[in-house]
């Protein structure tokens, strides 16, 4: 599975967003613009939808003077 940031709601649990770290399969319509610049980054012969990990580790933090969140990766392979 592509790692992901998912945020769900602390009262009722429901899934509120999702952001992948990882494109998805290009033969399908990307999430959201920040997915389609991703992809482009990949060579044209990676599977990076399949094997190009992005898993979300450890330590989040949060900017709220930027209002921006900063989460580490791992498990990235070619």
């Amino acid at each position: 599975m592509r790692g992901c940031v998912t945020v769900y709601d602390a009262m009722s649990g429901e899934q509120k967003w999702r952001w992948f770290t990882v494109p998805g399969d290009p033969a399908k319509p990307y999430e959201d613009i920040s997915m389609a610049r991703a992809a482009q980054t990949w060579g044209p012969s990676s599977k990076y939808w399949q094997f190009g990990g992005g898993t979300v580790w450890d330590s989040m933090a949060f900017d709220p003077e930027l209002t921006l969140m900063y989460i580490s990766t791992g498990n990235g392979s070619p």
